[in-house]
């Protein structure tokens, strides 16, 4: 593995035991609007204390997250 991906994996995995919780919010890419994520910023929110990284499409980031 290179470093590059080594380092960001190390920043998404838990060192205690090695594993982590991803939220993905990627689905209105492939599917089209999905309900409840015409605004992500108020649908994502409220998860983000419960996971350790966010995978979200290009589209999706166009509307930033804050935590």
């Amino acid at each position: 593995m290179d470093w590059g991906l080594r380092n960001r994996i190390s920043r998404i995995l838990q060192p205690q035991d090695g594993r982590t919780v991803m939220l993905a919010v990627d689905h209105g890419y492939f599917l089209g609007p999905t309900h409840r994520l015409e605004d992500p910023r108020a649908t994502i929110a409220p998860l983000l204390p419960h996971a350790d990284a966010v995978m979200l499409t290009r589209r999706t980031m166009g509307f930033p997250v804050s935590g």
